[in-house]
């Protein structure tokens, strides 16, 4: 049989700067092969577990030099906040509104961290991402001089896809420039 299960979901963002850690992932599970019940069971039956959600993950520097990096925060600007999403045994499709609702998600990194708390990381809806509308900035202090970045995802990605992480990672290269690259 093919079920399906259809919902509606937003992606929750708080002003807190501490989106990441308040969102939670949404998972579901399927058994290939396992078309039948039987009865008396003893055997189990073997669960695979899927991400329906998109997962993007930042990861910057301690130090930069000999300074620290501190107050460290990414910021994720124009991001499309709901969807409604279909799940079968067999896929997962989501169904992005004409005139999407679209928020900014903020995560803080505390000091000597290289990542979100706990190695979480913003649970999104699934969605292409565009040079107009999604923009990411990374913020941080390295001794007493304030550090900003600001780009478009889409020239890091060019869709967040459910079930997948992306991790962004800022890389320092020479006293100048900084570069940040996507990972899938």
């Amino acid at each position: 049989p093919n079920n399906k299960v259809t919902f509606n979901y937003t992606a929750p963002h708080s002003t807190e700067e501490t989106d990441a850690e308040d969102q939670t992932d949404i998972i579901y599970a399927v058994s290939p092969g396992n078309t039948e019940a039987k009865a008396n069971r003893t055997d189990g039956v073997e669960l695979e577990f899927r991400h329906i959600l998109s997962g993007v993950q930042f990861f910057i520097p301690t130090q930069i030099g000999d300074a620290a990096v501190e107050d460290a925060k990414i910021t994720l600007n124009n991001i499309i906040t709901t969807g409604e999403c279909t799940v079968t045994d067999q896929s997962i499709a989501w169904i992005l509104p004409d005139s999407p609702n679209r928020g900014t998600y903020s995560q803080n990194i505390a000091n000597d961290e290289t990542t979100f708390p706990g190695g979480e990381y913003f649970k999104l809806v699934p969605q292409k991402l565009d040079a107009q509308n999604n923009q990411f900035t990374i913020s941080f202090k390295v001794g007493t001089v304030e550090h900003s970045y600001s780009g478009k995802l889409s020239s890091l990605a060019s869709e967040w896809i459910s079930g997948k992480k992306y991790i962004y990672t800022l890389v320092k290269r020479d006293e100048v420039k900084v570069n940040v690259g996507a990972n899938v």
